[in-house]
């Protein structure tokens, strides 16, 4: 399943009581907040969640199989994201129950 902007702006509408255009500016505003301090090379830790953070990925070639011919990728950067314990932990209990849900049937 996925879950996208509309769907998490239902669930914050839901969750949190508030009206569903303000939970739409919450969303904004929390994405360009992450943008501009991944911008300006910061981390952003959220504690129970992760931390995003920004590396930077070197030009360097790869071979075109299709054509036989080496392609160079420009440098770039790449945004990663790093699960914090309290997730992993969260994730894996929800995978155990689903597992134990899905061999009782």
């Amino acid at each position: 399943m996925k879950l996208n902007k509309l769907e998490l702006i239902d669930a914050l509408h839901e969750r949190c009581n508030i009206y569903k255009y303000q939970a739409e500016e919450f969303l904004d505003a929390f994405a360009d907040i992450i943008s501009e301090a991944l911008a300006e090379g910061d981390k952003v830790k959220i504690k129970g969640m992760g931390t995003f953070y920004t590396t930077l990925v070197k030009e360097h070639e790869i071979n075109d199989p299709n054509r036989d011919n080496i392609i160079v990728v420009p440098s770039s950067i790449r945004v990663i994201f790093r699960a914090s314990k309290e997730l992993k932990k969260r994730l894996k209990e929800k995978a155990i129950e689903k597992h134990h849900a899905g061999a009782s049937r």
